[in-house]
């Protein structure tokens, strides 16, 4: 059997039936922010060999921009907040361990930009 790099597998019929699967039992909507209009990914919060073999609570539907959040944020568990706006145009906030994460995307996702606030903890002295 040829060796397929990911991507081939992706276009494999048995991850485009898998992935159809769990894009209607997540009710076509992003799973952390309810978009319904933004491109959809599947996104597999661990990888164990081929895709199509992932366990079904492995995998969550999520909007393009959220899988690029969590993606570059390396955060499969984050909490996100997103505004969006008519034009488009979206601002996301995440809290991750290390602190916030703020994302900014234009309306035609040309442009977008991350950036962390690093929150330390307070230290209180009673006394």
């Amino acid at each position: 059997m040829a060796y397929k790099s990911y991507t081939e597998k992706l276009k494999d019929p048995r991850w485009q039936k898998k992935r159809l699967e769990i894009l209607e039992r997540d009710n076509w909507a992003c799973k952390k922010c309810f978009d319904k209009k933004t491109t959809l990914h599947v996104h597999h919060k661990k990888y164990n060999g081929n895709p199509w073999d992932s366990d079904d609570n492995d995998l969550i539907t999520l909007c393009k921009n959220c899988h690029e959040f969590i993606e570059n944020e390396k955060a499969t568990n984050m909490d996100i907040f997103k505004f969006s706006w008519e034009d488009g145009s979206v601002i996301m906030f995440g809290s991750t361990d290390e602190g916030m994460v703020v994302r900014v995307v234009d309306t035609d996702n040309s442009y977008s930009c991350s950036f962390k606030l690093m929150i330390a903890p307070r230290i209180y002295k009673f006394g």
